[in-house]
């Protein structure tokens, strides 16, 4: 991969603006890796997925949104974490940015197959004869828990937390913003309410727990 990175360099040092403009960068991969249309695809789908915009003029790319370019690449393409990692990282060092070093699943079989959430049907009728359908979120988990590559039904939620130590809840998009989902302090179950003004329809990762919280579950349920 070293060739294609020294190939990658000289591409943003002689001809900058092509970052730019996305046909006149596609047709310079296809000129510099003529023979290989895997490595011209890897490529491209970064600079497809709006990643390589997002990265230019960054001069660090710290763990949380390095993960969020992951997963948002892998879920878009169909592809493993460590084959979009792989792309993203071809383009951070030939942009020579830093990046966190982060893990990934490495199987396609282990990605799908692995169950981090519960997702179970929702029904249900007000005293106004509304209905609201849709589907609960169930996680359960113990001290902290990373959800990565979570989608949500575009809605509010109303969320039960049970857990006898505090805890949080945070969403980061793909562009590694933060934010604060709930907070929990107390031995007894308790409802909160998701700012309905956080997307959550989009991959993201959701991180649950704290540092005393041995045992925890959370549902979120739309309403």
């Amino acid at each position: 991969m070293s060739d294609v990175i020294s190939s990658l360099k000289e591409i943003v040092e002689k001809y900058p603006s092509v970052l730019e403009d996305e046909k006149k960068l596609k047709s310079i991969l296809r000129d510099y890796f003529p023979e290989d249309k895997r490595i011209q695809n890897q490529l491209y789908m970064v600079v497809d997925e709006g990643i390589l915009e997002d990265m230019q003029g960054c001069s660090e790319i710290k763990r949380f949104k390095m993960l969020g370019y992951i997963h948002s690449l892998a879920s878009d393409y169909g592809i493993t974490e460590l084959m979009a990692k792989n792309a993203i990282m071809l383009w951070v060092d030939a942009l020579s940015i830093t990046a966190d070093d982060v893990s990934v699943i490495r199987d396609i079989n282990k990605q799908t197959n692995e169950k981090e959430v519960s997702v179970i049907e929702y029904s249900d009728s007000f005293i106004d004869n509304d209905k609201i359908t849709g589907k609960i979120y169930k996680f359960n988990g113990g001290y902290q828990r990373v959800y990565t590559g979570i989608t949500l039904e575009k809605t509010n939620y109303v969320v039960k937390i049970r857990s006898e130590n505090y805890i949080n809840a945070y969403y980061i998009d793909c562009n590694g913003k933060e934010k604060l989902l709930f907070s929990h302090n107390s031995c007894e179950e308790v409802v909160s309410f998701i700012d309905d003004s956080i997307n959550l329809s989009k991959p993201g990762i959701i991180k649950i727990g704290g540092v005393y919280a041995e045992k925890w579950s959370v549902e979120m349920i739309p309403m």
